[in-house]
């Protein structure tokens, strides 16, 4: 049985290390500050989700003991999420078309409790929020291959354009439930940069004659892997597909090229962004 002198140790050990660690999240602050100053403040806001992935990773792969991975990671995310408020203020910017799903617990979870969330009427007023700096990030519902009536959003970062936003996460990173029924994509400016951990969007413009068997044949001969079942929507004129593949693929990939330049029948690939892969139950369970 504890007695009250040794209780009384233990609170201020616990006091003690409280105050340490506090006194190490003002020293990270000052660094990253310093770090603010040597990147320079550009009108973009540039996001950089690799390192935040190579960060948790890390920490999760050296944790010890019985303290929960998933708070590891609730904490961390809430951290980075803070530092970058030093270095420019976030907002975000919300498409919930379904009201029955409610994107906002996993936006908070993601990019902590301090960013204001607007929820938006439409994928173009999100896009239009983040080309014009009114959000930094945009949240958007995960495309369904059953939707063949409506225009998906990503139809509208089909242009080979710098200014406009990519894919730069999937949320939940991480589930306590094992459950990821509830997934949305977020969108914006990044830095990007491979982590090892890595799925890749890209949106392909056919001539209508192009199966997504055929389509996956082409892309398998230049050693593309795709992930999940293609999305192709169709018009007359051309055929659009949706692809995730594995690893990391930017436009200057010699693959990419490779298929520009022989296949006829493709007659545009567009990057659409990347994003690394969410930590499954496994990782935060063992």
């Amino acid at each position: 049985m504890i007695n009250e002198k040794s209780l009384s140790d233990l609170r201020l050990e616990i006091d003690r290390i409280d105050d340490a660690m506090h006194d190490l999240l003002m020293q990270r602050s000052k660094i990253v500050e310093q770090v603010n100053v040597i990147k320079g403040c550009d009108n973009a806001f540039t996001l950089y989700p690799g390192r935040e992935t190579k960060i948790l990773r890390r920490l999760v792969t050296r944790h010890k003991g019985k303290f929960s991975k998933i708070a590891i990671v609730r904490i961390w995310r809430e951290i980075i999420s803070g530092m970058i408020e030093l270095q420019r203020n976030m907002s975000i910017a919300v498409f919930m078309p379904n009201p029955d799903f409610d994107y906002l617990e996993l936006i908070r979870n993601h990019y902590g409790v301090i960013a204001p969330i607007n929820i938006l009427s439409s994928a173009n007023q999100v896009i239009h929020y983040i080309i014009e700096k009114t959000a930094t990030i945009g949240i958007m519902p995960m495309p369904d291959c059953q939707d063949q009536d409506n225009e998906p959003w990503w139809f509208n970062l089909m242009e080979n354009n710098s200014n406009l936003p990519r894919i730069v996460a999937r949320l939940p990173i991480c589930d306590s439930n094992n459950n990821r029924s509830l997934n949305v994509m977020a969108i914006g400016y990044l830095f990007s940069e491979p982590t090892g951990y890595d799925r890749s969007w890209f949106a392909v413009e056919t001539t209508p004659d192009i199966s997504q068997m055929m389509l996956c044949s082409f892309l398998l001969d230049e050693g593309i892997e795709t992930t999940s079942p293609i999305i192709t929507h169709r018009t007359e004129k051309s055929w659009k597909h949706l692809i995730e593949v594995v690893g990391y693929v930017d436009s200057k990939d010699h693959r990419i090229i490779n298929l520009i330049e022989h296949k006829q029948s493709i007659l545009c690939i567009v990057i659409l962004g990347s994003y690394s892969i969410p930590f499954c139950y496994k990782d935060l369970n063992n």
